[in-house]
């Protein structure tokens, strides 16, 4: 029972039937994969909030609205505020994405 939802591209193992289905749809792996919709949708359209700005856009003026008063309230609190990385964690980081990016050429983004 456990093997039966197996991808035969990938060897992913999927919950059910559907999700299988689905997954082998659009797995990498597989030469006549399908793009998701929701990829290629907002790869043509761009970015949803691409030029808009807080006095343009009420959908931005409230979310930043939202944001400011649950700093100010404490609600919300930035783990990183006054937090920098020292010049050897900064070293260190951009050896380890330097070593991922040479083994994974498939995520470099450019």
């Amino acid at each position: 029972m456990e093997n039966e939802f197996i991808c035969k591209f990938c060897g992913k193992i999927c919950k059910n039937a559907n999700s299988l289905r689905t997954h082998e749809r659009m797995c990498k792996f597989n030469p006549n994969h399908q793009e998701s919709y929701f990829v290629k949708y907002n790869h043509e359209r761009g970015a949803w909030n691409k030029g808009l700005t807080k006095e343009t856009d009420i959908r931005l003026k409230k979310f930043g609205e939202t944001l400011s008063n649950g700093y100010k309230t404490g609600r919300i609190v930035n783990a990183n505020k006054g937090r920098h990385h020292t010049i050897e964690e900064k070293k260190n980081l951009s050896e380890k994405r330097k070593k991922f990016l040479m083994e994974n050429p498939d995520k470099v983004p450019y």
